[in-house]
This record gives structure tokens, sequence and C-alpha cells, in this order.
């Protein structure tokens, strides 16, 4: 039996364009660089936002803040502990 489980037909995977999909119950985004397609949690970790509503600029995730994102967004906690005041 594989373990390889298709959610997107390759060419579905555009280069510079993250493609949301599910795996199971997870939420997981596709992006394509050069030949190569690589899968990803779709969620970003330091605030929980999704990953495939940015752009693929070479090997960055530029990422979209909506609302804009600012040190006043952070948790008191948050800019204790990375010296934000």
């Amino acid at each position: 039996m594989s373990d390889w489980v298709r959610v997107a037909r390759a060419e579905e995977v555009q280069a510079e364009t993250p493609l949301a999909v599910s795996l199971d119950d997870d939420a997981v985004v596709l992006a394509r660089l050069g030949d190569d397609i690589f899968a990803l949690e779709d969620l970003c970790t330091h605030d929980g936002s999704d990953i495939s509503g940015g752009c693929i600029v070479e090997v960055v995730v530029d990422l979209v803040w909506e609302p804009p994102w600012g040190p006043e967004v952070m948790s008191e906690a948050a800019r204790l502990e990375l010296g934000i005041f």
C-alpha cells in the first residue's frame, strides 16, 4: 500500500501561487519551486493565519496581513519576551 495521498494534480500547482488543499482534517498548502512541489501545513505559526493567502517570491512566502500587522496586535507577554515596549 502506498503512503502517498493524491490531493491535487501537478498541473494545478502553479509557480508563485500557493494552492490550499485538504488532507484528511488538515489544511495543507502546496507550492511549486521549479519542477519541485512542496507541501506545508497551511498555518502561520505566530498568528494562526493561513499561508496559502500569500504569494511565493523565490523561496520566501510573503503573507498579507489583514489588518496590517504591528506590535500592538501582540500580547503583553509576547512584547515583554521580545523586548518590544
